[in-house]
């Protein structure tokens, strides 16, 4: 049990073990955070039944007053694309009405005596640049900015195309032929293999402070082709002969309209024919033509190539989204 102080007067806090019944309140808290996101039921349970693929943790509390308010929520699990054991992220989000009175505080607290009891000896967290109070949070508690990652969002109705024909001519030229794997899949029983294997390939030359682990065959079906966000048509493959050379893949979030652009990438034997630019192009097309209003994607800061490129396919920049460290000392813990 807790305390909330900054209350005009005190309120008791209980930390518990999450359940599907607080699914309600969390994902309201979620959206009255980041109101441009929002995530349904399904998007949630699906979250968590990818951990549960690859056996990794993944712990979920919620705080709520003694009337049964859940006013805020903590996640922390391990990291299947940058997996140790004794490393893991942590989220934690409160009510915008309840921020300031210790929740964070509570939830925090808990959380990293069970970490610590888990051997925890690495934390990630994360918050947008326009967040102070929770960098300043963050800070506090010993957790330092590694990475700067840029959200940037281009609109759809606004695009032309016109310009840049040119880098499907070269890639055409080049030999590159872009399909999709809906169409892999249906001439190909080893398509997802030689799918799974490329986007390993390309996850792995995307620039990051932390070194990148594969995850299992079975997740990635469950996260990139079983998902309820997942696009099969809309999952982009460059291909030279016979050979999985590129990606670039979009999924469709169940709220809004618009598309999330996931991992653009080409093998490094084959750049420099603009397979890339191809892939994006193609990426476009797709959203335009099912009427999309924008796609939205992230790249790290050091990323210059790929931001490079969605500078010139005009691509907006917004706040940034600021990745944070933690290193828990023996004696911290």
């Amino acid at each position: 049990m807790y305390r909330s102080t900054g209350a005009p007067r005190q309120v008791v806090l209980r930390v518990r073990p999450a359940t599907d019944a607080d699914l309600p309140q969390v994902l309201d808290i979620g959206r009255a955070v980041f109101p441009d996101f929002q995530e349904t039921p399904e998007e949630y349970r699906e979250f968590e039944a990818r951990l549960g693929v690859g056996g990794y943790t993944n712990v979920h509390t919620v705080a709520e007053t003694e009337s049964g308010l859940v006013v805020g929520h903590c996640r922390f699990h391990h990291m299947p694309g940058q997996f140790r054991p004794t490393r893991y992220h942590v989220a934690i989000f409160v009510r915008p009405d309840w921020q300031g009175r210790g929740v964070g505080r509570a939830l925090y607290a808990h959380a990293l005596t069970d970490l610590s009891a888990r051997g925890a000896r690495e934390l990630q967290s994360f918050a947008r640049e326009t967040m102070p109070e929770a960098v300043a949070f963050l800070e506090r508690r010993g957790f330092r900015a590694t990475m700067r990652t840029w959200e940037t969002r281009l609109d759809l109705a606004r695009f032309d195309p016109a310009p840049f024909a040119r880098y499907l001519d070269r890639a055409r030229e080049a030999g590159v032929t872009v399909t999709t794997l809906a169409n892999e899949r249906a001439h190909d029983t080893g398509a997802l293999r030689r799918a799974y294997a490329l986007h390993n390939a390309v996850l792995a030359d995307i620039p990051s402070p932390i070194p990148f682990t594969p995850p299992s065959f079975e997740h990635f079906l469950k996260s990139r082709v079983e998902s309820v966000r997942a696009l099969l048509d809309a999952y982009f493959l460059a291909k030279v002969g016979d050979e999985y050379v590129g990606e670039a893949n979009v999924e469709r979030p169940a709220i809004g309209a618009h598309l999330v652009h996931n991992v653009t990438g080409v093998l490094p034997a084959y750049r420099g024919r603009g397979i890339a630019m191809a892939l994006k192009l193609a990426t476009i097309a797709y959203g335009r033509a099912r009427g999309y209003a924008e796609i939205r994607t992230w790249n790290d800061s050091r990323n210059t190539g790929m931001l490079a490129i969605n500078d010139r396919l005009g691509f907006v920049r917004q706040p940034a989204w600021l990745t944070f460290e933690a290193v828990l000392s023996p004696e911290a813990a």
